[in-house]
């Protein structure tokens, strides 16, 4: 388990030399780690998942999640591919002030994240008078999670055209040379038919 706590040893997953493995060439291939992420933090609450945005240390670049949160229908991954691919979260990280953005247009400011939980279209939450609770980039329950808005699209589009551009000419994304098998019959030894009974 690695204790995302502590800083000196919250990416020891990435290094192949600390226990973990080594990140793959960021420019060719998308890092994700699946891991057993401490679960107690020192601040109370659990680390599901979390993601390097871009322009970040090449070594370290990626989305790491909690192994619980893989499969089924969790929305820990889409979350932090989100901010991999240049997403705030939609309530602005300003807490619950009304203050804050995620800088996209089209995504209403909101007093803080959902925590976890779904709510009824419109929600008013004093700061706007409908709260996108479905947006991946909320702390929804994972069965309210649904949707990115245009905007969050077109961040995600702008990023894969300009910082991780090089994933869009990836080898990785070429279908794999195989060698050429053939298994034509070559010759046919018989023994012979004198010597059958």
């Amino acid at each position: 388990m690695w204790d995302y706590d502590n800083a000196a040893t919250s990416n020891d997953f990435k290094f192949t030399s600390k226990g973990g493995q080594d990140a793959w060439d960021r420019n060719s291939y998308f890092n994700f780690w699946i891991v057993n992420l401490d679960d107690n933090l020192s601040g109370g609450g659990s680390l599901l998942g979390f993601a390097q945005f871009p322009g970040g240390i090449a070594s370290t670049d990626g989305v790491a999640v909690d192994y619980a949160q893989v499969g089924g229908f969790g929305r820990t991954a889409t979350h932090e591919v989100g901010h991999w691919l240049g997403l705030y979260h939609i309530w602005g990280d300003d807490g619950t002030a009304c203050t804050g953005s995620d800088q996209i247009d089209d995504t209403p400011n909101q007093a803080g994240n959902t925590n976890n939980a779904c709510r009824t279209h419109p929600h008013n939450d004093g700061c706007s008078a409908a709260v996108m609770f479905m947006n991946y980039m909320d702390y929804s329950s994972d069965a309210c999670m649904n949707m990115f808005s245009k905007g969050q699209c077109d961040r995600m589009e702008a990023i894969l055209n300009t910082s991780r551009k090089g994933l869009k000419t990836s080898i990785g994304c070429l279908p794999a040379l195989l060698p050429a098998v053939d298994a034509n019959l070559i010759d046919l030894v018989e023994p012979e038919w004198n010597n059958r009974q």
